[in-house]
């Protein structure tokens, strides 16, 4: 890859295993509310678009308590959202690799602030690009915030490979016509990963370096 300039991730099931976190601030919200708790694998296939639509998922046929829902939910995870979370194994010594000979970014659909934070807590000092939801930039799969992305590096679509974990962050480089690495480790099954037709798609984070030709 002669051209690559820059490398940009999904953050939750990319970098971060924040499943137990998560799952553990969707059941205490439960608890508030008195609705039943759901299990680790279920939370898992709702993740990936935002905190809206992974309630609207866990709720099901009672949306009446979705705002009630994200309300406890979001500044529950906020304070709870360092305790089982770490970095998948090999995530961080291939930041460190890549430091200084590429760009680094991060685009996800989780809360902009959400974002900020916890890439400072485990990532200080690595990213040059941190993109979270934000007002006026549509969410992933919609290709505008890796657009905005290589806007903001100046960069074109072909000095650019974007790295997540799900259906949609293969569909957002599809759509921003830019290159995209699935990788199996996080929150999809590597079947269904398959079926999206990722331009690569890796089980190991070492094959990422391969990818890129480091």
């Amino acid at each position: 890859m002669d051209k690559l300039k820059a490398i940009i991730f999904d953050l939750d099931g990319t970098l971060l295993d924040t499943l137990d976190d998560i799952t553990n601030s969707v059941n205490y919200t439960l608890e508030q509310l008195k609705l039943p708790h759901v299990d680790k694998l279920l939370v898992r296939q709702y993740l990936g678009h935002n905190a809206k639509r992974l309630w609207q998922s866990v709720l099901k046929e009672q949306q009446s308590y979705l705002n009630q829902a994200l309300d406890i939910y979001i500044p529950y995870l906020e304070k709870n959202s360092k305790v089982l979370t770490k970095p998948y194994e090999g995530i961080m010594d291939l930041l460190q690799q890549l430091k200084g000979t590429y760009q680094l970014g991060v685009v996800s659909n989780k809360h902009q602030k959400a974002v900020e934070e916890i890439i400072s807590h485990y990532f200080n000092g690595i990213f040059d690009l941190t993109i979270g939801e934000r007002p006026h930039i549509a969410k992933k799969p919609d290709p505008a915030p890796l657009l905005y992305a290589l806007d903001t590096l100046k960069l074109n679509k072909d000095e650019v490979i974007f790295i997540g974990d799900s259906e949609i962050d293969i569909q957002t480089g599809i759509n921003a016509q830019v290159q995209v690495i699935g990788v199996t480790w996080g929150f999809r099954d590597k079947e269904q990963l398959i079926g999206e037709n990722p331009d690569y798609l890796v089980d190991k984070v070492e094959k990422i370096l391969k990818i890129i030709g480091e």
